[in-house]
C-alpha cells in the first residue's frame, strides 16, 4: 500500500509540478527502470526476488518497485487523458 501512495505522488510530483507531462514524465521514468535492471545485473546479485538474501537485493527490489508503480500511475494518466 505504501509503495503505491508514493508512486502516486511521485507521478504527481514529475508529471504536473515539474511540469514534465505524462509522456516525457513516462519516458524518464522507464529509462530510470531500466538504469536500476541494468545496475542490479552489474552488481552480481540476482535478480530473482524468490530467495533475497542481501541487503542490496533488497535494496534493488524496492527501488524497481517504486519506480514501477510510479511508472504505472504515469502511464495510466497518460492514457487516460483526454488532452494529449
Amino acid at each position: 500500500l505504501a509503495t503505491s501512495t508514493v508512486g502516486t505522488t511521485l507521478a504527481d510530483l514529475i508529471d504536473r509540478t515539474q511540469g514534465l507531462g505524462y509522456g516525457l514524465g513516462s519516458a524518464l521514468l522507464l529509462s530510470l527502470l531500466a538504469i536500476v535492471f541494468i545496475a542490479w545485473r552489474a552488481s552480481g546479485e540476482p535478480l530473482s526476488v524468490d530467495a533475497v538474501q542481501s541487503r542490496l537485493t533488497e535494496g534493488y527490489y524496492w527501488v524497481a518497485i517504486v519506480i514501477s508503480n510510479t511508472l504505472g500511475t504515469a502511464l495510466g494518466d497518460f492514457f487516460g487523458d483526454e488532452n494529449p
